[in-house]
């Protein structure tokens, strides 16, 4: 199962996000749940640091993602994030048993 930790600050923006495991939904390299929840997140991830040029802590390896701001969101990190945020939950409501999101507040 890939989970997705969504962490938002008071005013409800993504200020970080965790990605860990594996849908298993088809073998390597022919997992598409894998890969959508893959190509979202890194190009938000993309799109943070090449289009905002926002500071982000991030590490990445097989299997895990993780990004955190290190300021505070503006209305670009904020688009982008949701953008990725709606992506993911879509792929969690037609995968519930492959996709589980949790949200947490800071």
């Amino acid at each position: 199962m890939v989970t997705v930790k969504l962490t938002r600050n008071q005013a409800s923006q993504v200020v970080a996000v965790a990605v860990t495991g594996h849908a298993d939904y088809a073998p390597r390299g022919e997992d598409i749940v894998c890969a959508a929840v893959s190509v979202l997140t890194q190009t938000a991830l993309l799109g943070l640091l090449r289009y905002a040029v926002h500071p982000v802590q991030y590490k990445m390896k097989s299997g895990r993602l993780s990004l955190q701001l290190e300021k505070e969101p503006t209305d670009v990190t904020d688009t982008i994030l949701e953008t990725m945020a709606m992506g993911l939950e879509e792929i969690a409501r037609n995968y519930p048993d492959r996709v589980q999101i949790q949200e947490h507040r800071r």
